[in-house]
Parts: structure tokens; sequence; C-alpha cells
């Protein structure tokens, strides 16, 4: 039987988010190129992505939130290979890290290069550092730069002060590590760095754990190594492996990783454990259990307003030997989560790897995943899927009018017409823009005075081309007021 994604889909990560599901749409093929290991950033409505072919970094981006995607490049061709790739943006500009050498035979060293028109074009690499391992890492805050990577037996770190221009370094953040065989997670918040890693050890007898270290001078000095998995002891020494983290703005960090130590159904699966931090890194809450199935391995994981959502490799629905990815969502940091729950149930793709990230529209925001997806009898691509998240803010307004609510619409769930009403309007020329859950405008409507200094619209569900709409969830917006919270539309025919 096929067992080809099990050591393929060796890197790894873990996805959080926010307030309700959707469903995740069906996973489309992105690249025909064979792309393992990928990492992904979203600005704006622009998707970046970067993989790793058999030699080759590759790049490829989508303009329209993931609906049509450029052809994949790869941005270093003179190496002789590169791989391993992270990405990040920063201040107007597009960072990607990466293991490369130009010639057989040279050692790989660490480069990044740098874009300014959005992934169009990149420039010359930069030599961070002569000697690389594996898995860079990025991180930043307008124009300083972090960059984390693993060397045998330790972990570097480098800063940048001029939005990658010039690096320095290397800061030594772990010296006595060995078995450090995935990314060490470098995260930022609140002007401390932090640090979460899979290591054994010389000194460690209990096997691979998680650590967590962070700095407090840009990475110059770290604190003592704080276990993040808790140490057991257990066969052969396996236990903790695989760490995906995760930093917000606010100081709340996540770390997802798979454990041996309830046992393992497949011999290198696990289950799926987190924990978080709400105090920027001080304390971490209690270790927590997302799966109870021994079939878990790589994960991604993001953190939207207060809401975890995670994602990860599980070969619990085909059997071993044939992953698919799930998913679930906390919303008391950790302490609980939902029941998995798978994003495809199609027997015909075998996926993994995914990384899970998220931009915030102006109308509602949305899960991204990228993943490795291997069809039978097929060759090993990269494909995506994405899941719109309704906001706070939309879900709050009343569906109901009349209300105390500046814009309404009744009824409200409808399935022939609705009339939107805009009280105390302004004197100008007003009008509605009605978006569907990607944040694309579907149709835009005049706004007619009704009295009382009211103003009133019907949408009846069709488009700009006047035809009818699918069914579903629509944000209704004033286009001339960006400070009024969009009105969520339930339209079921």
């Amino acid at each position: 039987m096929r067992r080809s994604l099990v050591p393929t889909f060796i890197c790894i990560l873990s996805l959080f988010c926010s307030y309700s599901y959707a469903q995740w749409t069906e996973p489309v093929r992105i690249s025909d190129m064979p792309g393992i290991c990928p990492r992904a950033v979203a600005v704006a409505e622009t998707l970046h992505v970067v993989a790793q072919t058999s030699v080759w970094t590759t790049y490829l981006r989508s303009p329209d939130n993931g609906e049509t995607w450029t052809e994949p490049i790869c941005p270093v061709e003179d190496f002789y290979g590169s791989r391993t790739p992270d990405i990040i943006s920063s201040n107007g500009k597009l960072h990607m890290a990466f293991i490369g050498r130009y010639q057989s035979g040279e050692p790989t060293k660490v480069y990044t290069i740098r874009s300014s028109n959005g992934g169009r074009s990149w420039g010359e690499p930069y030599e961070v550092y002569y000697n690389g391992w594996k898995y860079p890492r990025l991180a930043g805050t307008g124009d300083t730069l972090f960059l984390s990577c693993a060397i045998p037996g330790h972990i570097l770190v480098f800063s940048s002060y001029n939005n990658g221009e010039s690096w320095s370094g290397p800061f030594t953040a772990e010296s006595e590590a060995s078995a450090i065989d995935s990314g060490p997670n470098v995260l930022y918040s609140q002007g401390r760095l932090h640090l979460v890693y899979q290591m054994s050890n010389i000194d460690d007898t209990v096997g691979i754990e998680i650590y967590y270290r962070y700095s407090d001078d840009h990475g110059h000095t770290w604190s003592e190594r704080i276990y993040v998995s808790t140490p057991e002891g257990v066969p052969n020494h396996k236990h903790s492996q695989f760490p995906s983290a995760i930093a917000d703005s606010l100081g709340n960090l996540m770390a997802l990783w798979f454990d041996y130590k309830y046992g393992s159904e497949c011999g290198f699966t696990g289950d799926i454990l987190g924990r978080a931090s709400r105090d920027n890194g001080e304390t971490w809450l209690p270790e927590t259990r997302l799966t109870y199935t021994q079939t878990g391995s790589s994960s991604s994981c993001v953190i939207l307003e207060d809401t975890l959502y995670a994602i990860w490799m599980d070969e619990d629905y085909l059997g071993c030997g044939y992953p698919k990815l799930m998913h679930s969502k906390s919303g008391d940091w950790g302490a609980t989560w939902d029941r998995p729950e798978l994003i495809d149930e199609s027997a015909e793709l075998l996926e993994g790897g995914p990384i899970l990230f998220y931009n915030r529209e102006e109308i509602s925001p949305m899960l991204h995943c990228v993943m490795a997806g291997e069809p039978v009898n097929g060759p090993c691509d990269l494909y995506y899927t994405w899941n719109a998240i309704a906001t706070k803010t939309a879900d709050a307004i009343p569906p109901t009018f009349p209300g105390s609510f500046v814009l309404g619409a009744y009824p409200n769930p409808f399935n022939s017409s609705t009339v939107l009403t805009l009280k105390c309007g302004g004197g100008g020329d007003e009008t509605i823009g009605i978006y569907d859950v990607r944040g694309r405008l579907v149709k835009r409507l005049d706004l007619s005075y009704a009295g009382g200094g009211d103003k009133k619209t019907v949408w009846d569900a069709t488009d700009n081309s006047g035809r009818r709409v699918s069914s579903g969830i629509y944000f209704a917006r004033v286009v001339s007021n960006g400070r009024l919270p969009p009105l969520k539309l339930i339209y079921l025919k």
C-alpha cells in the first residue's frame, strides 16, 4: 500500500482561528509542481505561498483571496538547490528565508531574499550565515526582523534592523541540543522574542521534548529553557515531536505538537497536544489534548481574537499510511476543544504538511490552508482550501428589524427579498454594498429617502448582472461610511 506521504510530510505546523466555522471548501490543486513543507502569509487579499520541491524553492501567489493562482516560479534560479523556505510580510516587503547552495558539493548556507512589489520580482540573495542545516524561520515587526535556524547541536538567531537589507548575529539560543528535527519556531510579540522547539538534551534521559525560551533584548540573551510538553519517559525516548506555534500582538501564545506518551496507532503517529500562554510566555496554561486516537502528526495553528484554531495530519479516517487533515477550535484558550472534524472526506486525496494562516478582510476574516496533497496514483502537489469566519461585530447585529442599530434588514433571514433601512442616514447619496463571505462585492444599491431621516432600498438576492445568487450568508455595508459595522444577511431559497 502507498505510504509515500508519511516521510514526505515530516514538515509540520498547526492551526487555529475564530468564532464560528463555515465549512471548509473542497481542496483544489494550485500547483502542478511537486511541493512539500509549504509556508504562507496573507497581505490584504493577496496570498503568498512558498514550498520545497525535490530540489528547489518555489513561490506562487493569489491576488484574489485564493480564487486564482499564478504559475509557480523559482525566485532563486542561480542556485544548485534551495529548500525548507519560510515567508513573512513586514513593513510593505515580503521576506523569504531558505537553505541553499550555488554549486554541487558546496556547503548549504542560510539566505534571505525580499520583494518590494508584492512578489512580482525578488532581489539578490543575502547570505545570512555560512552554515545552514534546515528549517530557517522568520518573524518581525516593522523594519525589525528575526531569523532562527537549527544547525547540529545549536539553535541560532539573527536580527535585522533595516528591513532585511543586512543581518547581524548569530546569537546562540540553544547550545546543548540534539535531535532538532523540526524548525525552531521564532515568534515576536510585545517586545519579546519567543522560541518554541523540539530537542533532546545531552543530559536528558526522558527523550525528545518541546521546549520554550524567550529573549527581551532581540535575541542577544535568552531565558532558561522550560518544558512546554510534560517530560515523561517513553520507549525509545520518542515522546513529543514536531511543534508548531503562533503568537498574536496581545502576548497570547499557542504551541501544538504530536506526542507518543499515550501510544502510537501507526508507529509514527501520536495524539495532538497543545499548551497556551496568556501573558507573553511568563506562564503557561496546563497541557491539553485534542485527539484520543494516537493517529495524528504534523500540525499548524493560529490565534484569531480569543479563539484558537488547529489543523493537523491524521490517519484515523482511512487508516495508517493514508493521512487526511482534521481541524478543531477552542474558545477557552485550549481548556476544551471541539470534536475533531475532517476538512475533506474524499478518499481520493491523501493530505499532509498543512500550513494555516488568515487575513482580516473588511467584511469577514478568512482562514486559509495550503497543504501537500497526493491523489491516489497521482503526483504530490500543492492544494488549497479556505473557510470564512463570521466576525463578532457582524454576528452581534440582530438579524431582525426594527432595532436600535443604524443599519437593519427585514425580513432576515429571507427567501425572496429584504428591505434594508439606514436609520438617521446622512445627507449624502449613500449606497449599500452587498458582499459575499469572501469579501467580494456582489451588488451595489442606491438608498432613497423614506421619511423621518431614514433611507431604504431593497435587495432581491441578485448580483450586479441581475443573476440570482446562491443561498448562504452575505454582508451589507454602507459604502460611504466605513465606520459602520457590516450587517449579516441570510438568504434561503
